[in-house]
């Protein structure tokens, strides 16, 4: 027997609260319930119509403006997994009293025919769209590691053409700089652009935006060395450098290397140094020998060994393989080595 059929694939992140982009504001007209429903939700209860109107800043619950500020223009965010389908999904959807009646993906629909009283098909986008009864809409979806009490997600939702673009673009710069997006440390912030749209009568109207983008905040390096710790592992102390004794470059002055400590409960494998001396380490250690080890070799280098052995990136070799690669990383180092010891003459200097 298999799982049930596009239900058991169906995943949902636990939701920690909603962050808005902007606030209702109580117009003059006059809502048809006259304030009688309280779960209105043109009036909310009010007795008059009730517009949306965009903020330059975060409209955030209590927990959060405790860490940010009233009206925060920037949040400090992980994103929690590489599916963009799951923490950024982009349709066309339409709205009636509530209920979600059409989905698109701008070449086709699933909506509900209320007289066949089932779901059909359709092209999309079609006239709602125009009468502004269906919008483009992104759903994005992420951490808050700076709020206490706040594992789940916190969700945003825009409409906006230009946070949807700055959004996507924003995650593929991201993936070429770091490998992936999951857990790096990002800012959300709130930019101002200016906009501009033709109408019929009144000609070309200029206005103000403020479209959703991430803010790196930090050098390239960074990002690439936060690619390179393990989402599981990301909220976990880095271990001092002591505890990695053996690894670093030796001591210039007498060339003694520092011995390295006794074994730890959860080492899973043992490296050989290019010294010769071998360590027992676990696997978060063992990633960090590989990056030392990348410092002192070529890119090319690095990559063509670790091509061969069939990876991309150290994180992708499973714990029983890491000391074998380990071992033709320091092959490869020790032979690049020789051959410029040959050509120069240096003092070597091992690591």
């Amino acid at each position: 027997m298999s799982p049930i059929k596009e239900l058991s694939s169906i995943r949902r992140l636990p939701r920690a609260g909603i962050i808005r982009l902007g606030v209702r504001v109580k117009t003059e007209k006059k809502c048809r319930c006259d304030g009688k429903n309280k779960s209105c939700l043109s009036c909310l209860g009010t007795g008059f119509i009730q517009r949306p109107k965009e903020t330059n800043f975060f409209v955030v619950p209590e927990k959060v403006q405790a860490v940010y500020g009233k009206e925060p223009k920037k949040l400090k965010i992980l994103i929690p997994v590489e599916d963009e389908e799951i923490f950024f999904r982009q349709y066309y959807y339409s709205y009636g009293k509530g209920f979600l009646l059409c989905k698109g993906d701008g070449e086709d629909a699933v909506y509900w025919d209320f007289d066949k009283g089932d779901y059909q098909t359709r092209k999309c986008p079609c006239e709602k769209l125009e009468a502004g009864k269906c919008s483009q809409t992104g759903i994005l979806q992420f951490i808050l590691p700076e709020v206490e009490e706040s594992a789940g997600v916190w969700q945003i939702t825009t409409h906006s053409r230009n946070s949807i673009i700055d959004i996507n673009s924003g995650i593929d710069y991201i993936r070429g700089i770091a490998g992936r997006i999951a857990f790096v440390p990002l800012w959300l912030v709130r930019d101002e652009i200016q906009t501009q749209k033709m109408d019929k009568e009144k000609g070309a109207i200029k206005g103000k935006h403020w479209t959703m983008k991430f803010s790196l905040e930090a050098s390239l390096r960074q990002l690439q060395e936060a690619g390179q710790i393990p989402p599981e592992r990301f909220f976990l102390p880095i271990p001092d450098e002591s505890q990695v004794a053996g690894l670093l470059p030796a001591n210039e002055e007498n060339g003694d290397e520092t011995a390295s400590e006794p074994p730890k409960p959860d080492s899973i494998t043992t490296l050989t140094l290019t010294t010769g001396k071998k360590i027992k380490v676990n696997r978060y250690e063992a990633l960090r020998s590989f990056k030392k080890i990348e410092k002192e070799m070529s890119k090319m280098d690095f990559e063509m060994t670790l091509d061969v052995a069939g990876y991309k990136k150290p994180e992708q070799i499973p714990d029983e393989k890491l000391a074998n690669v380990f071992d033709e990383l320091v092959k490869q180092y020790k032979l690049r080595l020789e051959t410029v010891t040959d050509l120069t003459n240096p003092e070597e200097t091992p690591f």
